[in-house]
């Protein structure tokens, strides 16, 4: 009995170890939002998205869909390649900001790397991105929670 309980204790252990282990960072989440949203993959974009900017998206998806048709095959494929580098990240609390850069690879419109600031913040204790930051462009730097 007592193995039987020391082997469930470490196998919970272990699960909880690993499911800590696997928990995004706010590089991660806020590279591969850049990355979804590049793409104009709205839905996966939701996955890394705070509550309130998942509603936004939604409302945004069927003009992301129209436009997504009159972009050439070429350009596509130019952004599909996008790397997307975190490179720096800065949390307090719940809150976090990361630079990213995105390098294109070759240059579109003479344009070949971008950066953009990302305002991140806890949600359900998983990093989410603050979408009405992102879109609107707004100093992610600011005290404002949206």
């Amino acid at each position: 009995m007592k193995k039987t309980l020391l082997c469930l204790a470490i196998a919970i252990s272990c699960v909880a170890f690993e499911s800590k282990s696997q928990t995004a960072t706010p590089s991660s989440v806020a590279s591969s939002f850049s990355k979804a949203m590049v793409n104009l993959n709205i839905a996966e974009a939701e996955k890394y998205a705070d509550s309130v900017g998942v509603n936004t998206l939604k409302q945004i998806e069927p003009m992301v869909s129209q436009q997504s048709a009159a972009i050439p095959d070429s350009i596509k494929t130019l952004l599909t390649n996008a790397t997307f580098t975190a490179d720096s990240e800065k949390i307090t609390g719940d809150s976090a900001f990361v630079e990213i850069t995105m390098d294109l690879g070759k240059p579109i419109n003479g344009i070949q790397q971008q950066k953009q600031k990302v305002a991140l913040k806890k949600e359900n204790n998983e990093w989410k991105v603050i979408i009405n930051k992102f879109i609107s462009g707004d100093n992610p730097d600011s005290n404002d929670e949206q």
